[in-house]
């Protein structure tokens, strides 16, 4: 993908929103999906992201990137769950 405004990269922007998104249950409601964020504990940035989110209801992690303007595509994506580090316990 191209960098997006102001520099940043937007496939890592679409990563860090999948990882603060991980464990939502879709269709979400924005107040859900703010939820799971504050459940997160996302940062501050994502945290100012997700709330420019209209008011709605979002069948997939797709749509709520396309409504942040970070993801057009017909390719469906869902969040991953990273791979454990080695030597790091998984809660």
């Amino acid at each position: 993908m191209e960098p997006h405004e102001g520099g940043r990269d937007r496939w890592a922007e679409v990563e860090r929103i999948g990882q603060v998104l991980v464990d939502l249950s879709f269709p979400a409601a924005r107040w859900q999906v703010l939820a799971e964020a504050d459940h997160y504990g996302a940062d501050s940035v994502s945290r100012a992201q997700l709330s420019t989110l209209p008011v709605g209801t979002y069948p997939d992690l797709t749509e709520v990137l396309a409504a942040l303007g970070l993801f057009v595509s017909n390719r469906r994506l869902r969040a991953v769950r990273p791979a454990p580090a080695v030597g790091r316990r998984v809660r």
